[in-house]
């Protein structure tokens, strides 16, 4: 056990209370960052704008394409750049939540930018490949699942060193603790435990695992293996564990490909009533606004479905790691590390929140301990 940490830990009655302030205001993130989007979108795709700047632009498609999207992703940049500056940077440090200096997060900005732009470049250019071809949305749905399954395998090898420097696990005699729990729980192809310095950024501690096939990894943030005790960290470790063990990667994969079918149809529905050539690039903010639009609307049905299968990572560690005492304990740790909400409004839980509220998770391990015990 790492020493000076506090176990049992119980809720701290100062930091509960900041912790709703905290997520009173982050309520205002989602909202103003949607309500932007559609403003933006709207306003380029309506004012004749869009028409304007496809005009403009020259031949051959896929040239006009890339220089569409790039002025459609500055000036989307430029508007949100003041609110994502506060919300995720200045409000994270007024709650002493980030540990970044202001030059550290604007490298880190640069980098999520420059990824983001690649991938939607890419994207744009793919779409405007497919849309003349007869029955174009089996060829976006292929093309679709296709980059879902090639951003998840190379995740590991490109994302995550991008924003992270890992290390293995230093503490040997843990470090083989774990492995016995992912050999126990059938996970025979992962080796090594990687530790992410989290701590340079933030205060929130973390786990995941990353990656299918040989890319396969598990990572800890070093601010859960520095302030939780081990026994902690293995109920963190069986919880996402649970996730690998219960195939939820592919389980959203079908998802957000099942969310794709809705969106290429009622685009294709939109596009033929637009009243341009379903392949006009000044079309591109409508299918823009049609994404979003299903995005948002679906929220509640897809955080319903993901609290479900974080209920189920629970249920999982409780009964492979069978530690309840430290799994309580780490529930608790982490709501207070990350300043999460006990009560939530229900507006909020029901359209952004993707866990279980903290109370029912804790009520999931002392249900289950009465359980166990009643065996």
């Amino acid at each position: 056990m790492p020493p000076k940490i506090k176990y049992p830990y119980e809720f701290d009655p100062k930091i509960r209370k900041k912790a709703d302030e905290y997520r009173a205001g982050r309520r205002y993130n989602f909202l103003i960052f949607a309500g932007l989007y559609f403003a933006v979108m709207g306003i380029v795709a309506v004012s004749g704008f869009s028409s304007w700047l496809a005009s403009v632009l020259p031949y051959p498609w896929h040239v006009q394409a890339v220089l569409y999207y790039t002025v459609l992703f500055l000036i989307t940049a430029a508007v949100y750049f003041l609110p994502l500056f506060y919300f995720h940077y200045i409000y994270e440090k007024r709650f002493n939540l980030t540990r970044q200096k202001v030059t550290a997060w604007f490298a880190d900005y640069a980098k999520y930018t420059a990824l983001s732009f690649v991938v939607g470049v890419v994207t744009a250019l793919a779409l405007y490949a497919i849309l003349p071809l007869p029955g174009w949305w089996i060829y976006a749905l292929a093309a679709y699942l296709a980059g879902s399954l090639v951003l998840n395998y190379v995740f590991p090898y490109i994302v995550t060193p991008l924003f992270y420097k890992l290390k293995p696990y230093k503490d040997g005699a843990h470090h083989k603790k774990i492995i016995s729990i992912l050999r126990y729980a059938g996970v025979s192809d992962i080796k090594h435990v990687y530790v992410a310095n989290e701590s340079q950024r933030s205060v929130k501690a973390n786990a995941f695992f990353a990656g299918f096939g040989s890319s396969k990894q598990v990572v800890l943030f070093d601010t859960l293996t520095d302030n939780f005790t081990n026994d902690e960290v293995e109920t963190v470790i069986g919880h996402e564990l649970g996730h690998y063990v219960n195939k939820d990667i592919w389980k959203d994969i079908a998802e957000t490909f099942l969310r794709m079918v809705v969106v290429v149809f009622a685009v294709d529905l939109v596009l033929g009533i637009a009243g341009q050539p379903i392949n006009s690039i000044a079309l591109f903010p409508l299918i823009l606004l049609v994404h979003h639009f299903i995005s948002l609307a679906s929220m509640p049905l897809i955080n319903y479905h993901s609290r479900r299968q974080e209920k189920a990572a629970d249920i999982f560690a409780l009964e492979t790691v069978r530690k309840p005492k430290a799994q309580i304990s780490a529930e608790k740790r982490l709501a207070d590390s990350s300043l999460s909400e006990m009560h939530p409004h229900p507006l909020a839980y029901l359209w952004t929140y993707s866990h279980p509220k903290i109370l029912d998770r804790i009520k999931f391990c002392e249900d289950w301990v009465k359980k166990t015990l009643a065996l």
